[in-house]
């Protein structure tokens, strides 16, 4: 009788092998990779240090790679993996003439495509700013030198792969 025990266990973890191994399965785990580079474009409201504000227009481009883990015997719980990088993002200050630059990368693991907006948050550099002490002593600058920037994206997937992806809103936020 333990011989019959040996040898049905024995059997049922060959089988669980072959099936682990077997090239539908192997395949059910390979993630499908998705990688769309969209432009950025759209005018920001930065807080000056004398109370008013200056509008920078900022273009580019954002680069996102989407990976999403197909059903299987082994899928994780978060299959839709999204990074998001910014790619040369910059603009010029209206009323100070500074250059601005958007940098950053943005990374989320969800158990589902997105359906509603996805907000990320990036580094805004004011490249131009002077070092201190700053002459004359009261100039027009913006109040820091890393400005946070939202941006609010919205993902198309079809099936597995990504689709398209629209910006729905860039902005500085309020102090």
């Amino acid at each position: 009788m333990k011989h019959f025990y040996l040898t049905t266990r024995i059997a049922m973890l060959v089988a669980a092998l072959i099936f682990w191994l077997s090239p539908t399965a192997l395949h059910a785990q390979r993630p499908v990779t998705s990688s769309l580079q969209v432009p950025l474009a759209g005018t920001v409201s930065v807080p000056l240090t004398d109370g008013n504000v200056e509008d920078v227009a900022l273009s580019g481009f954002v680069h996102v790679l989407a990976q999403v883990r197909t059903q299987g015997p082994f899928q994780p719980s978060d299959p839709f993996r999204i990074q998001i990088n910014l790619d040369s993002v910059s603009g010029v200050g209206r009323v100070t003439g500074f250059r601005y630059q958007a940098m950053g990368a943005f990374r989320i693991n969800l158990p589902t495509a997105p359906v509603d907006p996805l907000n990320a948050s990036f580094d805004l550099l004011v490249a131009g700013l002077p070092p201190n002490p700053i002459l004359p002593p009261n100039p027009i600058i913006p109040f820091d030198k890393f400005i946070p920037l939202d941006v609010s994206f919205l993902f198309n997937f079809l099936g597995d792969t990504l689709n398209n992806i629209s910006i729905q809103s860039i902005s500085v936020p309020e102090s």
